[in-house]
């Protein structure tokens, strides 16, 4: 074998190392997926929080002792948005253990995203795990009402007056403890009529006692004098009801004497 013969096979071989050592690292790298159907979304209207959470499934690669070993550092996600608050969490079998942000993940703003990237965990694991990540942006009650409409319409039936409110939804996702305030001449009668989901079935909504609250609209500064009066000699009251809304259209109805 000349000397040229024998440089082009030295070549070849570690070519073949060097690929073989791709191959291996590529083998061993960790995947991670985000399972769809798990993924939740919706508004706490009271603290104007955007909630979202979603559900990854990060799994090692297929060589045994090198999947752990390469594993440093893997990108779970990115997203188009820089207002928010992010939460990663280890889902064990019984229970989530909140990951640490520096120790166990990071987040890299890469251009107009942000992304985030899990690092080896010290918690067990074995060919792969499950990591659930919530999202928290902050909103305001104006935001989440842009689309949102109401629409109020009474009727007298005898001595009754029947109030019934449709609030539509159009936002892709539920809108939680959603306050929905009206304001009644008195209490005479006063009687939450139903709650429901406006769907072919009309599935009706549970409201809980603490689900409906009466406020007095009298001014801060009529109040001293108020503090002696008897509640059936208040003529000026706002109920609120408070229930979790979904995309669509819920309809409330309630009365009382005229």
């Amino acid at each position: 074998m000349d000397f040229l013969s024998k440089h082009w096979l030295e070549i070849i071989e570690m070519l073949g190392f060097i690929g073989g050592v791709v191959s291996l690292t590529l083998a061993s790298k960790p995947s991670p997926s985000e399972e769809k159907e798990s993924e939740r979304k919706y508004f706490e209207y009271p603290s104007g929080y955007e909630f979202i959470q979603k559900k990854y499934t990060v799994r090692l690669g297929k060589i045994p002792f090198f999947n752990k070993i390469s594993f440093r550092k893997i990108k779970l996600d990115s997203f188009p948005f820089f207002d928010a608050t992010f939460r990663l969490f280890f889902c064990g079998l019984e229970q989530r253990i909140p990951l640490e942000q520096k120790k166990d993940w990071m987040t890299k703003n890469e251009g107009d995203h942000k992304c985030i990237y899990i690092k080896k965990l010290k918690i067990p694991f074995e060919s792969s795990f499950n990591v659930v990540l919530e999202i928290l942006k902050e909103r305001t009650k104006d935001y989440i009402d842009q689309k949102v409409d109401k629409d109020i319409t009474s009727q007298i039936d005898r001595n009754f007056i029947t109030i019934t409110i449709s609030i539509r939804n159009d936002w892709s996702m539920t809108i939680k403890d959603y306050e929905v305030a009206y304001p009644v001449p008195n209490v005479k009668g006063l009687k939450i009529l139903y709650a429901r989901k406006k769907t072919e079935k009309e599935e009706d909504i549970n409201l809980k006692e603490q689900d409906v609250t009466l406020h007095l609209q009298d001014m801060v500064s009529n109040i001293k004098k108020r503090q002696n009066l008897k509640l059936g000699s208040i003529s000026k009251f706002i109920l609120k009801i408070y229930l979790d809304i979904e995309p669509g259209i819920t309809e409330i109805a309630f009365r009382y004497k005229k």
